[in-house]
């Protein structure tokens, strides 16, 4: 259990470096992580992607 949160802690860092708040959003929910680095929004149900454009409008306000 351990060395798995270990791997995602890891791995967060270089991919917020890369694409910013976007990604923490994902890491933050729980999401994993691969599926962040391939396109992110196709990946996702309806259901996330609404719960992720809602997210989106926080960092990007316009």
């Amino acid at each position: 259990m351990k060395t798995r949160e270990e791997k995602l802690a890891l791995s967060a860092f270089p991919l917020f470096l890369v694409k910013g708040s976007r990604t923490v959003w994902y890491n933050r929910h729980g999401t994993s992580c691969g599926s962040a680095k391939r396109s992110p929004v196709r990946q996702l149900t309806e259901k996330e992607k609404r719960k992720h454009d809602d997210q989106n409008r926080r960092f990007d306000p316009a």
